[in-house]
């Protein structure tokens, strides 16, 4: 019986115990009612807070690629001050070598060749100079991205954080907590 027939019987109702039952009644559709209300906003809680819990991992996922990316730039910067250290100091080495072996030997124009030419020209230290450039772009192109989604994603928390209060306070204290 739904609630508006129940309400009809009881306004033509002739005994007392005839309206003791439609009361009855009408306080047991009212509780079930409200069971079936709480348990609607049991269940829509606890998919916000699963959601919440996911966008919280996704966010904390996103810093630690963000953090990768910034150790894998770091060590690329770093490999290309020691290697440009190194070819540097090779060339020199070889510099001073070829001007020992002039010194030594002043009649053999073979030996007199240009320092450093046979470890790196300069169009093949070019080209990885403008590799390494791209990589770097391409790199902060990817944390910029991985920057704006950890954004997203700590702003969907929040948000979803701010639902989850406004439901327990719709709900208030009572078995709804116990079930999250």
């Amino acid at each position: 019986m739904d609630v508006d027939a129940v309400l009809q019987a009881l306004s033509s109702a002739d005994s007392v115990l005839q309206v003791r039952q439609l009361g009855l009644g009408l306080v047991q559709h009212l509780r079930s009612a409200r069971q079936r209300r709480d348990d609607i906003i049991a269940q829509e809680m606890k998919a916000v807070m699963d959601e919440r819990d996911g966008s919280v991992a996704m966010c904390k996922r996103l810093e630690q690629e963000v953090m990768q990316q910034r150790e894998r730039r770091a060590s690329k910067t770093e490999r290309l001050r020691a290697g440009g250290g190194a070819v540097d100091d090779r060339c020199q080495l070889e510099a001073e070598l070829q001007l020992l072996r002039a010194n030594h030997s002043p009649q053999d124009p073979l030996t007199l060749s240009q320092p450093c030419d046979n470890v790196f020209s300069a169009p093949t230290l070019q080209l990885q100079v403008q590799q390494l450039s791209e990589e770097k772009r391409s790199v902060e192109v990817e944390l910029q991205r991985c920057q704006e989604s950890e954004r997203d994603a700590r702003e969907r928390g929040h948000r979803l954080e701010r639902l989850v209060e406004v439901l327990r306070k719709k709900v208030g204290s009572g078995s709804v907590r116990a079930v999250v």
